[in-house]
């Protein structure tokens, strides 16, 4: 029944953005930028660049009201682990997953051309990482919309990510996301959800 809602919610947004984006002028924009400020699920992460999420929300508001909304719709519905379509084309589409955090040891810098990241932790904890570009030693080249870095020695930001806020990583932005907290202990298995939104 849950699924059967889910997808019934995915069918309305993209009906519903396919007619609010036919205008196209300025305050339309303006009310949908208003409307996502409303509908996140938490405040940008402070490692995150603000100024870019800005930018490109008011380019293209629809994208992120529609993963906004698609994040709430799974947050109060438990949606299962899967791969979920958002938007048509492919503009934004969700990976809902649940791991155990890994060891940071066992964890790369990656970074994509095509999409943007907006990762949302629904359960658990995890640290992410986010650097800049420069001077990074590719360890797998690109495919897939993926590239991986050597971690080693890289200087970054960190922070705990849990459901305090959501983290959003553009393609300049090499991330480092899913690594435990401590290296000691038993750490919660994370629900994440990650909305690609097209660039």
């Amino acid at each position: 029944m849950k699924k059967i809602s889910l997808l019934l919610y995915i069918a309305m947004s993209s009906a519903i953005t396919s007619c609010t984006c036919s205008g196209g002028d300025a305050a339309k924009t303006e009310n949908h930028v208003a409307e996502a400020e409303i509908l996140s699920p938490a405040p940008l992460a402070e490692i995150c660049d603000s100024a870019k999420f800005s930018a490109h929300m008011a380019a293209h508001p629809d994208r992120w009201n529609a993963a906004f909304r698609f994040i709430n719709q799974s947050i109060a519905e438990g949606v299962a682990p899967g791969t979920y379509p958002i938007l048509p084309d492919d503009e934004a589409y969700a990976i809902v997953s649940e791991y155990e955090p890994r060891p940071a040891d066992s964890c790369r810098f990656e970074a994509h051309r095509k999409y943007i990241d907006l990762q949302y932790i629904v359960e658990g904890k995890e640290l992410m990482g986010v650097t800049t570009p420069e001077g990074l030693a590719i360890e797998v080249p690109y495919t897939d919309d993926i590239e991986f870095y050597n971690p080693d020695g890289v200087e970054a930001r960190y922070a705990e990510a849990d459901s305090g806020a959501f983290f959003t990583f553009f393609p300049d932005d090499p991330h480092r996301p899913s690594m435990r907290i401590s290296d000691s202990g038993n750490q919660p298995v994370v629900k994440k959800i990650v909305v690609k939104i097209k660039y």
